[in-house]
Parts: structure tokens; sequence; C-alpha cells
């Protein structure tokens, strides 16, 4: 009998979202005659709960950059640290997250990996958040696979690309424009490939016969519901939305907002709606499961945006 390959599956976020339920999905697929699954992450997430249901080990530990309960004050210091070094140089990032920010998330990491015989190490996010991932595959010699799953790549590029590009033995970018993105930027564009998101039952509702006006108390006067599923994180852009929606509002009192998701930056834009007047057309849905109920009954799904630029595009 083979013996199984263990999968160390490394999720960098903080409260849930887009790569947690990728991630969600892909080990519900993972074939466990062959292969083990453990998953690390940094935050308490009811995606824990969702992982051990299915049967698989998760570990938590704390890190200086991402956990976002109970930080120290050195915490503070090193993500203002950070935010400053990746517009100054990459090789002094690359310092500082393998020599002072993570360099006990570092250890860690490569005890687990040696404790566990991990055969592979998957960093599910994206290559700049999950740097410290590539110092744990150099230490431990273990193969590494990186997913890119957003265009978020402050500070990458020049030295970091060079550093990456022969630890990492492939890159996996959600979309062709998001391959691009980062091939431009200098990632190996040989061991960059595209692996489009998965969605579960896509052709199947889980509930037909549920009204979204029910549901979510939406008055008949809405005859238009535009929704939004993501995570309340400053790179989502829900600020710039609601500001947005807050001037189609002026013109048009038809129109109706659904915002589906759960995050650290859901109070500000609860606070953000009673500013701009919204209350009546704006609903906060939550965290939902399958989301694909929601999107088959909206009149307009509006995509999250990485910036500002391409908010306006969209809107």
């Amino acid at each position: 009998m083979l013996k199984k390959k263990n999968i160390l599956f490394i999720e960098s976020g903080t409260s849930g979202g887009g790569s947690f339920e990728s991630l969600l999905l892909h080990v519900k697929s993972l074939n466990r005659e062959i292969f083990y699954p453990i998953i690390l992450c940094f935050n308490q997430t009811k995606y824990i709960d969702l992982w051990q249901e299915l049967g698989i080990e998760v570990i938590q530990i704390y890190d200086h950059l991402y956990t976002q309960k109970n930080q120290s004050i050195l915490s503070v210091i090193y993500k203002r640290l950070y935010g400053v070094l990746w517009r100054i140089s990459s090789r002094l990032v690359i310092f500082f997250v393998k020599h002072l920010a993570q360099k006990l998330t570092i250890t860690r990491i490569s005890r687990i990996v040696e404790e566990n015989d991990i055969d592979l190490i998957y960093l599910n996010d994206q290559i700049m958040r999950d740097l410290f991932g590539v110092f744990v595959a150099e230490r431990t010699q273990v193969k590494c696979i990186s997913h890119l799953r957003s265009l978020r790549s402050k500070g990458f590029g020049g030295r970091i690309a060079d550093y990456v590009n022969p630890r990492v033995d492939l890159f996996i970018a959600n979309s062709r424009k998001c391959r691009q993105h980062w091939c431009d930027l200098g990632l190996a564009e040989k061991k960059t490939v595209v692996i489009y998101n998965a969605l579960s039952s896509l052709t199947q509702q889980s509930d037909p016969t549920w009204s979204i006006r029910g549901r979510f108390d939406i008055a008949e006067r809405f005859t238009h519901i535009l929704g939004c599923i993501a995570n309340f994180d400053k790179a989502k852009g829900h600020s710039f939305l609601l500001k947005s929606f807050a001037r189609l509002y002026e013109q048009h009192k038809n129109y109706s907002l659904l915002l589906v998701g759960d995050g650290p930056l859901r109070q500000r834009s609860k606070t953000l709606v009673q500013e701009y007047g919204l209350s009546e057309a704006v609903r906060f849905a939550g965290y939902l499961n399958p989301v694909q109920d929601i999107i088959g009954r909206l009149d307009l799904l509006i995509v999250p945006s990485q910036s500002e630029a391409f908010g306006r595009t969209i809107i």
C-alpha cells in the first residue's frame, strides 16, 4: 500500500473570504486515500469548524503580522515597519520577514513540517502575503505550491521575484489576468499556470422556494437588487462601493444593495450606510453558504475591486 502524501495547506487570511471558501472546496474534493491534508491558519474563523467537520486536522498558531486578536506592541511595530519597507527595498522586505517579523512563525511551521512528514507545502493566498512560506520550504527542502488569488502585489518584484522563482515549484493563478499581472512583475512564466476557481453545485440551488426579498426584508418598491459578496476588508473597497451607491440612490430610489459577508470593517460599513442615509436601501446579509442561491436572484452582481480605479470601471 502506497504511503499517503501529506499536504500542509497554509491559510494566512484574517476573517474568511474567497481563499477560505476555495480551500474548503479544495479539501472536500481531495482523495483521502491518496492525500492527507493538514490546514494551518493564523486566525480563529468559522472555517476552522467547517474544516474539522470534514475530519481535517487544523493547526492554529500566532503570527505577528497576520493574527488579528490580542496583538502585542511588537506586532503593531512590525506591521508599520512592513508598510514602509516594501516601498523602499524588496531586499529589506526579505530580510525583515525572514529574520524579524515572522522568524518565529517560520521556525514553528518548519517544525510542524518535519514532525508531520509533510510532502508538499501549499500556500493558499498570494505570494507576497505568503512569503514566509517560501522560507519554510527553503529551510525544510519540501516542495511548494503558491496559489495566486488576487492582484495585491505591493512590494513585489526585483529581488523578491528572483528569490521565490527558484524556490517555488508551481504558481497557480485563478485567472489569465492574474497570471499576466504577476508574470509582468517578474514571476516565472514557465512555472505559472491558470486554474479557475471552482463552484460547488453551480447548477443546483439548495432551496429554490425562498424569496430574496422575503429573506432580507427588501421592499417591493426596490425594483432592482444589486449585490456584493466579499469579506469586509479594506482591499475589497466597500467604502468606495457605498459612496458610489449613494450617488446612484440619489437619482434612483428603486435600487437596493445587498452586502453578503463578514469581516473587521463590517461595522464601519454600517456606519457609512447611516451617514449616507441608505438604511432603507442597504441590507447586510452576513456570511451565507452556498452563495449561488444569492447570485442567481440578484439583478446585478458587483465584483469587489482590487483598486479604486478598477472600481470606477465596474461602477
